[in-house]
């Protein structure tokens, strides 16, 4: 399928992810010459004799594909994993005592994210407000940002610096910490090689201002058409499935989706309408797991010549579509979805 090697933000390039984030911490500090890697807390020094500096992090051990993305970068930090606990969900407040460990140049939270949101301890499916950052929760984590070491604290996580949600969310949180505040405003995810990919940029907010300028991801659904045939994986590859077989769409909010409404079933043709905002012409395959957070689930009742069958995908962020089932398979969404599931 030609589209099939299209890649998500042009995924199939490495992201300069790691290059970036140290471009941002040589602009602050110049000056520190030596890498500081730890396991659980366990300092060692490394062998890099590059101009890289201290960093002190805590992860979202919850799932594991944040503890890859941190490996991805383990060159360049000083490790405080959030390790998991018995129910799995670790505080906000637990991942900043982590920070406060010991001494850094940055600190840095790696989560699943989405625009202005990052999971402290909850992976992609946000549970509470007590293991992740937003501005809705606030109060949850407005004390814990302060005191930190260093000066700049980095939230890398899927889309957390992107959009008008992601710079509001970076300008609060600078002015509560009083230190600068970087989020990625891409989608960075591990590949099977072990490396950061996806595209993306570092937003910096300054507690003092000026007022960030949105930085939005670009629209990656392509060129606008009434979508006729749905393309669905199956064990043989790809089904063509009309798209007048599905009988209905039920859409269920996640709460890491607290700006949509409540969950509501469509049938046709206003089903149609829906489906049609979400390219499921190009499915993309991607090996790897994105950093981010699920904001709902959409779920399809087809009827085939099988009988009626259900099919379920995750929403992720606002402008990607995930098959439930086979995970590496993903959609683009028009930038309109998010519109459309807010006016229901």
């Amino acid at each position: 399928m030609a589209d099939s090697e299209r890649a998500i933000g042009d995924l199939s390039r490495r992201v300069d992810a790691v290059e970036d984030l140290l471009r941002v911490m040589r602009r602050a500090s110049p000056t520190r010459s030596n890498v500081i890697i730890s396991d659980q807390g366990q300092s060692g020094t490394s062998l890099s004799l590059g101009p890289i500096h201290t960093v002190r992090v805590s992860v979202d051990h919850s799932t594991n594909d944040t503890y890859r993305a941190l490996q991805a970068v383990h060159d360049i930090v000083q490790s405080a994993a959030n390790v998991r606990s018995d129910d799995w969900h670790l505080s906000t407040s637990q991942a900043f005592d982590n920070l406060r460990g010991g001494s850094a140049d940055f600190t840095m939270i790696v989560g699943h994210g989405k625009p202005g949101q990052i999971s402290t301890g909850s992976g992609e499916d946000i549970s509470g407000n007590t293991t992740s950052m937003s501005l809705p929760n606030e109060a949850d984590w407005k004390s814990c940002v302060k005191s930190l070491p260093g000066t700049r604290l980095i939230l890398f996580g899927c889309w957390v610096g992107a959009s008008t949600q992601g710079a509001a969310f970076l300008q609060r949180v600078s002015v509560l910490s009083g230190r600068d505040v970087c989020g990625w405003t891409g989608a960075p995810y591990v590949g099977r090689d072990g490396n950061l990919h996806g595209e993306g940029t570092f937003l910096v907010a300054h507690p003092t201002g000026p007022p960030l300028q949105p930085v939005e991801p670009p629209d990656e659904y392509g060129e606008r058409h009434e979508i006729k045939t749905l393309k669905l994986r199956a064990p043989h590859g790809y089904d063509d499935v009309p798209i007048k077989q599905v009988v209905s769409v039920n859409f269920t909010p996640f709460d890491g989706g607290n700006e949509l409404p409540k969950a509501f079933t469509l049938n046709p043709p206003e089903a149609y309408g829906l489906l049609n905002l979400i390219d499921f012409t190009n499915p993309v395959e991607m090996p790897g797991n994105l950093l981010a957070i699920r904001t709902g689930q959409l779920t399809l009742t087809i009827h085939s010549e099988r009988g009626p069958e259900c099919r379920a995908f995750y929403l992720l962020g606002y402008w990607l579509v995930q098959d439930a089932v086979y995970m590496d398979t993903y959609y683009h969404a028009s930038r309109d979805l998010l519109k459309a599931l807010q006016g229901k």
